[in-house]
């Protein structure tokens, strides 16, 4: 399948350290608990991951930010709308279990992109993504393998599939949109002027550093402000 075709790309073995992937998933258990006691809630899903560690995706940023397949869906910059994560439970369900889309309309417009990190291996049983193609008339249950990404078009129809296994089945969820698009959380922020030194320069780019604007004249007329439209 293919982006351009279908709405949907597999990256096949593409994080090679299991290490890396086991670290980050033993993590979400923690943020997980954090978020529920101190916002009060029950759901399996968690938001804007950098905000409790923003320099562990560093890897999967990188690779995303240097993605041809991703430069040319876009064809122009772009940057991440969201960084969160499924912990898709046996016999649970949450909102994403729901046929959605995550853009405004339905539309094969490439203003938006999902990625899904699988953490463990994807299948039919604990319940791997499920996606209507470009002009399908049936979805297709995307069995994928840890150490894959899976690239899809954020305004087709999919969702959560049913866990039946005994164990969780994890991912990574981020969307990436065009760089003159609003992202949903100002990931900028996060870092400090010295943090900002030592970043990969396409992790930047992600992060919104080079499409900030200006919030006085002083910084319109003395700050250098780049804007990186080819990404």
């Amino acid at each position: 399948m293919s982006l351009n075709k279908h709405g949907i790309k597999i990256l096949n073995n593409v994080i090679k350290d299991n290490v890396y992937l086991d670290n980050i998933n033993e993590k979400l258990y923690e943020w997980l608990e954090e978020k529920n006691q101190k916002y009060n809630r029950t759901d399996s899903c968690l938001h804007h991951l950098l905000v409790y560690d923003k320099t562990l995706f560093n890897k999967i940023l990188t690779i995303l930010g240097r993605n041809k397949d991703i430069k040319n869906y876009f064809k122009t910059g772009f940057i991440m709308h969201s960084c969160g994560a499924v912990i898709n439970q046996p016999k649970k369900t949450a909102y994403t279990h729901n046929w959605h889309i995550d853009t405004y309309e339905e539309t094969n417009e490439n203003v938006m992109l999902n990625v899904l990190v699988p953490l463990v291996d994807f299948t039919i049983e604990n319940g791997c993504t499920k996606i209507y193609p470009k002009d399908g008339d049936s979805y297709k249950q995307i069995q994928l393998k840890k150490g894959d990404i899976l690239l899809f078009n954020s305004g087709l129809k999919h969702c959560t599939g049913n866990n039946k296994s005994k164990f969780d089945r994890n991912c990574i969820t981020i969307t990436l949109i065009k760089m003159y698009m609003k992202p949903q959380f100002d990931y900028l922020k996060l870092f400090t002027d010295k943090e900002l030194t030592v970043l990969d320069d396409k992790i930047k780019v992600l992060i919104n550093y080079y499409s900030q604007l200006p919030s006085n004249l002083e910084d319109f007329y003395n700050k250098t402000y780049k804007l990186l439209i080819k990404g």
